[in-house]
């Protein structure tokens, strides 16, 4: 955001006095920040406010677009007269009573995107916040494209990416960057438009040496200054503070101090309210980038509504497709892969399903001393995740999808790129060994899950078979006086076969005698309900891009605790979460309906609906009663910021 203060403050002077130069003084009489600036800000602003909607009421709850419209129009009554003035429809649009988007393709849409392009996780949510932050005003493709680009450029600068890279990106997907700014210096005229002023921004950063150079370069072909200024000013400052420090230094300072001198001149000409926004904007995103990064997923930003409207898959853009990903599969990745899988498959199952183990698993904190199980936190240490880096195939497989979603769900029904990709992350979020792998990853029986499907993947038997030479391999590797009760507890389960090793049977509905089942008829019937907040209260929802249908069921009257029914499109039944407030910080994930039904048996429940039967137990026992009673039956948990 500070560099797009700092290009707009610049460029404010010239936007309607070109100088054909790079040689004048930044900062003069006669700059000021703009409208550009304003409405950054007002985007950031409805950022934060949605993610805190969002944490409350797990994208059930008002979209970042009613928050954008919102600000902006309370920041356009605040700051009536920016120096430049807002642009003419623009301005009609602040002050109507239900501001609608009117076909707009001017640059108003790209100035405003950058704080998108900085709280995104991945480029699929990058994309999916610039257009839902210019379509409730420039809702023209080219508008839409223009922010998308813009918002796209400052993630990927984010991230690290050589402006190579970079350029490739918005080539490939946006605008023709072939031509240099020599080239149109001479000719270049104001253009107001995305699509006559965005492309010439973006390759002012591109031919950069430096953040104060990619400034000159954008004002020195003249056009719209203030505009061009901020929007490659805010992929510059990005980039630049990514490469003069780490991932942080976008956040926390770590610029050369060129930089910190031109921001702190910036900085005396805005607000303190603009500056205070800032901060906690960007103190919000890393925090975001680092939940994501230890578990693979935030609080979203997007409501549910916006994310079915806006989010695509694999950051294609809707206006501009490119071309499906090469498969990233090579026969020694595979074979690297599918030779470490056979190797520890057995010992991921081991640690799910054995009650004792799992509990040390999900109990495990890399802060405190382990006493218990030393030899088995070696093992997966020091055999386990070393060999994952050392073999070579994690950050070849995790580069191949670098700053994309990842949900377990998908890997497990997607391709064996898909299923590399999962198991690469489910490893990758205990970087900096911070437990995350045992106590989430291994506990959850997520990375077993993922091992066992691509062993799997071509209608193979369900499990491998326990040969002699894995157990081997395990119980040398716990040979030691502190491991003894581990390896025996091991070699025990190892060779019992009626709990591992047995094909486990699927239905497509796991219901016991008498129970009433989830139909898929049943499911759509409650598509489109208005959704109220009482016990037994549910709605439904179709996810196109998993292919499968959703039923939530309110459990109780405070509107804490909800069951989720997930059924694919052909009625076959996929699994059943509890969530707590219904925020995706707490969403526990079971099959096993049988077990759970007869663990919490009241007489009557026999006929009755799942839901029926948890709802009268949260309200003879509470809900925190019905989790532990859920606990032996959960197959994977998430907990987000």
């Amino acid at each position: 955001m500070y560099g797009a203060f700092i290009g707009d403050i610049v460029g404010s002077k010239y936007e309607f006095n070109n100088i054909i130069t790079k040689q004048f003084p930044l900062f003069s009489p006669g700059c000021d920040y703009t409208d550009d600036t304003i409405m950054t800000v007002a985007v950031a602003k409805a950022i934060l406010l949605s993610r805190e909607e969002q944490f409350k009421r797990g994208e059930n709850g008002k979209g970042f677009q009613e928050f954008l419209i919102e600000v902006m129009q309370d920041f356009g009554r605040r700051y009536p007269h920016p120096t430049g003035a807002y642009g003419g429809s623009f301005a009609k649009w602040l002050r109507q009573k239900n501001p609608k988007p009117y076909g707009s393709y001017g640059n108003g849409s790209a100035m405003r995107v950058s704080p998108c392009g900085l709280a995104a996780v991945t480029m699929e949510e990058a994309l999916a916040l610039a257009r839902a932050s210019a379509s409730v005003s420039h809702d023209h493709p080219e508008g839409i494209k223009g922010a998308e680009a813009v918002s796209a450029a400052v993630f990927l600068a984010k991230c690290g990416r050589t402006k190579e890279e970079i350029g490739q990106y918005i080539s490939e997907h946006y605008y023709n960057l072939d031509f240099t700014l020599d080239s149109i210096r001479e000719t270049y005229k104001f253009d107001g438009s995305c699509q006559g002023s965005v492309p010439q921004a973006i390759v002012a950063f591109l031919e950069s040496e430096n953040f104060e150079d990619a400034i000159r370069n954008v004002i020195s072909i003249g056009g719209d200054c203030d505009t061009t200024g901020a929007i490659a000013g805010s992929i510059a400052w990005t980039y630049y503070a990514v490469q003069t420090g780490s991932y942080s230094g976008w956040v926390y300072d770590k610029f050369d101090s060129a930089m910190l001198e031109i921001k702190a001149q910036a900085m005396s000409y805005l607000p303190k309210e603009f500056i205070d926004i800032a901060d906690e904007f960007h103190e919000v995103c890393w925090k975001r980038a680092g939940t994501f990064d230890r578990v693979g997923g935030c609080t979203p930003i997007l409501n549910r509504d916006e994310i079915k409207k806006y989010w695509t898959d694999w950051a294609v853009p809707p206006i501009q497709r490119r071309a499906a990903s090469s498969d990233p599969l090579t026969a020694d990745i595979e074979t690297a892969v599918t030779a470490f899988c056979n190797k520890y498959v057995v010992l991921m199952e081991v640690l799910y399903r054995d009650k004792e183990l799992n509990q040390w698993c999900r109990n495990y904190s890399a802060y405190k001393e382990n006493t218990t199980h030393r030899a088995l936190e070696e093992l997966i240490y020091n055999g386990f995740m070393k060999e994952a880096y050392t073999l070579g195939f994690l950050p070849k497989v995790l580069a191949w999808k670098q700053g994309s979603a990842y949900s377990l769900g998908s890997a497990l029904c997607g391709t064996k790129a898909d299923l590399l990709y999962g198991i690469c992350m489910e490893i990758r979020a205990d970087y900096a060994c911070n437990g995350v792998l045992i106590y989430h990853a291994i506990a959850s029986g997520s990375l077993y899950y993922l091992m066992n499907t691509l062993l799997h993947y071509e209608d193979k038997p369900e499990y491998p078979e326990l040969t002699q030479k894995v157990e081997k391999s395990f119980s040398k590797n716990c040979n030691n006086k502190t491991g003894t009760s581990f390896a025996t507890k091991l070699s025990k389960l190892l060779l019992k076969k009626e709990d591992i090793g047995k094909k486990e049977t699927s239905s497509p509905h796991p219901m016991i005698s008498g129970g009433q089942a989830y139909s898929l008829a049943y499911i759509q019937g409650y598509e489109g309900i208005k959704r109220e907040h009482h016990a037994g209260a549910r709605y439904a929802w179709h996810d196109k891009t998993l292919g499968e249908w959703r039923l939530t069921i309110q459990l109780d009257n405070q509107g804490i605790w909800f069951l989720s029914v997930f059924v694919k499109e052909d009625g076959r039944f996929e699994k059943y979460s509890l969530d707590y407030e219904m925020a995706s910080d707490f969403h526990y994930e079971f099959r096993d309906e049988k077990g759970l039904r007869k663990k919490i048996y009241s007489s009557g429940d026999e006929k009755k609906y799942l839901a029926e039967v948890l709802i009268r137990y949260v309200q003879m026992n509470g809900g925190n009663a019905l989790l532990s009673a859920l606990h032996p039956f959960i197959t994977a948990q998430y907990h987000y910021d």
